[in-house]
């Protein structure tokens, strides 16, 4: 997009933003023309995006916190390549979901209110297993090693051993984790059939 608007200024012989050490601001030509401006940007994005699902694309971009793409993501992507060896997946990880009328992603995967529910987001104390022994009660917590965790993304560990849920209190949290696109994908096209994968899991 700052290429965009870098191209837009040119043609126009007139600055759209003040640029500062501080960052960037809107002039006020920029504050005129920026509702029709970000209008037709998000135009242009889903053109692209559509453009790119009709290309039938054998990479799929997937946008999402760190902690998910290392502690779920990462885990399910040897079972997908497996599943659709033609697929590759490019996984972002960032701090905040991407608007995808203007960013390159097909995906995006994040706790939230907006998209398909992949997992309830449940939080509870986990620990090392040498540490539960030494838990008897939540006023324990204060014992260093000890981490409040999503469900979804310690259930691995939980089932594998290295991590322990040493007393059975949880709590349902409002936003789960969803997954969402900027568009209805084709049907058993690239991005389709991974949406399909991950909520399978």
């Amino acid at each position: 997009m700052t290429a965009h608007i870098k191209t837009l200024e040119a043609a126009l012989g007139a600055a759209l933003f003040e640029r500062t050490a501080r960052g960037v601001r809107l002039t006020a030509l920029g504050e005129a023309a920026w509702p029709a401006i970000a209008t037709a940007f998000d135009t242009l994005g889903l053109a692209v995006a559509s453009l790119r699902t009709t290309a039938a694309p054998r990479v799929v971009h997937i946008a999402t916190l760190p902690a998910i793409a290392q502690l779920w993501l990462s885990p399910r992507l040897p079972a997908l390549r497996e599943a659709a060896p033609e697929i590759s997946t490019s996984i972002t990880a960032m701090e905040r979901p991407p608007n995808l009328k203007r960013a390159p992603h097909d995906l995006c995967l994040f706790y939230g209110a907006t998209g398909v529910v992949v997992a309830e987001d449940v939080i509870f104390p986990v620990c090392a297993p040498s540490l539960a022994g030494a838990l008897h009660s939540p006023s324990g917590l204060r014992v260093a090693g000890v981490l409040i965790g999503h469900e979804a993304l310690v259930a691995g560990h939980l089932a594998r051993g290295a991590l322990v849920a040493p007393f059975g209190e949880r709590l349902r949290l409002p936003l789960a984790l969803r997954l969402w696109a900027a568009q209805k994908p084709q049907a058993k096209g690239a991005v389709d059939r991974v949406i399909r994968f991950l909520l399978s899991r």
